[in-house]
Formats: structure tokens, sequence, C-alpha cells
């Protein structure tokens, strides 16, 4: 079961996103994914948000974290503030970035987990922005690739599940995990679940 934002806890990961103001495609991406990865090493480090995925697009984004101190909507406002401020301030623009609150979920089996992180991968190859999760570079994805895990490890750390394997283990699952067919109706469906407070999640 997931519930939906407005949950303040510290034992499960979130699935976390959010879209521009009138969903704009204002984000030009080798720009945006620098500010993006500063405000979120930023927010995280005032916070003690631990990082697991992420996947930045045009328009929006997906993060999936850990709360240890159950303190999600700190993190949040000082993430979201900070990255609209530097944006802002770099491209010239003073509207507001997001149009909305951000949307939150509860992550609390691995089934959903497993669903999740595919579906946050193949955000650009349905938006036919990569031919597949690994050709696209504005991803947490390449950081796994390529062992980078923000250099001192406390901020992009492993979700739960490949966590409990072995780091030679790791990137071979979420490898797995990735390349796993994700049809049009399972996309849509666990889109469609995102904005559900309740649900046993099962394709």
């Amino acid at each position: 079961m997931a519930i939906r934002y407005k949950v303040y806890q510290s034992e499960y990961p979130y699935h976390i996103y959010n879209r521009t103001n009138n969903k704009e495609y204002i984000f030009d991406l080798p720009l945006t994914y620098q500010i993006f990865l500063e405000s979120l090493k930023f927010a995280a480090k005032k916070t003690q948000f631990i990082l697991h995925h992420f996947v930045l697009m045009t328009n929006h984004y997906h993060l999936m974290g850990t709360t240890p101190k159950a303190n999600l909507n700190e993190f949040m406002l000082i993430f979201q503030t900070t990255f609209s401020k530097r944006l802002n301030n770099t491209i010239g623009r003073r509207n507001h970035i997001f149009g909305g609150r951000y949307g939150a979920t509860v992550i609390n089996t691995e089934a959903y987990l497993a669903h999740l992180v595919r579906y946050i991968y193949h955000n650009p190859v349905k938006a036919d922005l990569a031919s597949s999760p690994f050709t696209y570079p504005f991803s947490s994805l390449k950081l796994y690739q390529n062992g980078t895990l923000f250099g001192d490890g406390t901020l992009l750390k492993p979700d739960p599940y490949l966590d409990g394997l072995t780091p030679q283990l790791r990137f071979k699952e979420l490898t797995r995990l990735c390349e796993m067919n994700l049809s049009d109706n399972d996309y849509s469906l666990i889109k469609k679940k995102l904005k559900q407070k309740y649900f046993n999640f099962e394709l």
C-alpha cells in the first residue's frame, strides 16, 4: 500500500515528483542538470536526506529518497527554493518554476519499489528523449553506471532493495530492472496509481 504526501516518516523511501508552472518546457537540460544536482546536494546536506534515484526531464523531475529525520517537507522546501532561485538567476526568469505542490508517495513494498525504478528511468524513453534509460545523461543511472555516488557516498545511496546486494551486483540488478520491458499500459497504470492516496500495487 502507498500513501500519498503529507505523510512524514523515516522508515520507507518516497517517490517525489513535481512539474513546472503550466507544464512549460523550460529546462535546458545540460544547464539545468548542474543546478539541479547542486540544489539536491545542498538540500540533502542541510536535512540529512538520502537520495536513491532521480531523473530530470524537460518540465518535471522524479526523485526517490529517504528521510531519516522524517522531514520531507523541510527537504523539499530547501531543495525547490534553492533550485528555483538558482535557475531563475541563471536564465533571467522571474516567474515561478513549479506550478504547484510536489507529490510524494511512500514506498513500502519491494514490488512497488521495483516498478517505480523502472518507471523513473523509462521516463525519457517514453518521452522520446532517449532510445534507452542507459543513453539518457540526466539521471542517476549514469552515476550508478560510472560508480559515482556523489564522491563521499553520503548523498546518493542505493535504495533499500539494492542496498541488500553486494556492490558488484547492484548495478547488475539495476540494469536488469531497467532492461525489463515497460509497456505503455504498465507505464500508464503506474502513472495513474501515483495520484491515488491508498492502493495495493500490482501489475
